[in-house]
């Protein structure tokens, strides 16, 4: 008798066809492409704006302290999105991030206090850079920006109180608004700080 083999062909396993929008989607988080997008918007805003009146007048110099100070926010914005999943801690740092950015921004354009050209406008430049010492102090810790940022809201009290006891401004408005950004982000952060421990590593 003869026996036939019955020969088995190879199966051939088909793995589901992954679209390459799907794979752009998770390299490319939308938030980013939309921060830094913003980000080039807003640097080519004026470079359009000098075509159109002459009034806008940048030198290479003013697009290149603007394009730093737009890096230094999207950094922000990056480091914030990675260090926390909890969006007090990311609105948090946004509020800080921001501030920082719009009160520089206002220093450097018309001067907070007079014009851009006064010395006494310096003092301003005092409360980013204990955002900047805070952060690298406490390691982005969610407990320690909170102090940082009630640090801040007292600094920019008490700039408005020197500046209205020597006669330099009278800053209400300017002062009220500050205070209050900087002590909602505390609290954000205070709120965070509540959280589990594993909810502020960097993932």
């Amino acid at each position: 008798m003869v026996v036939a083999a019955a020969v088995t062909a190879p199966t051939q396993i088909r793995y589901p066809a992954t679209p390459m929008t799907s794979i752009f989607k998770r390299a490319v988080p939308a938030w980013r492409i939309a921060l830094w997008s913003g980000a080039a918007v807003a640097l080519l805003a004026p470079w359009m704006a000098m075509r159109v009146t002459a009034e806008v007048n940048w030198t290479a110099l003013d697009f290149a302290v603007f394009g730093l100070m737009l890096s230094a926010v999207c950094a922000g914005f990056e480091i914030a999105m990675r260090v926390s999943k909890l969006w007090s801690y990311r609105l948090a740092a946004i509020l800080t991030v921001g501030g920082c950015f719009l009160m520089v921004w206002a220093n450097l354009a018309v001067g907070i206090i007079g014009n851009e050209e006064n010395p006494r406008n310096s003092m301003f430049y005092a409360i980013p850079l204990v955002a900047l010492a805070g952060a690298l102090v406490t390691r982005l810790d969610a407990q320690g920006l909170k102090w940082t940022l009630r640090l801040m809201a007292a600094l920019q009290l008490l700039i408005a109180i020197v500046s209205a006891a020597l006669d330099w401004a009278l800053l209400p408005v300017f002062t009220a608004f500050y205070v209050a950004l900087w002590l909602s982000a505390a609290e954000l952060f205070a709120r965070t700080a509540q959280g589990t421990p594993d909810s502020l590593a960097i993932r």
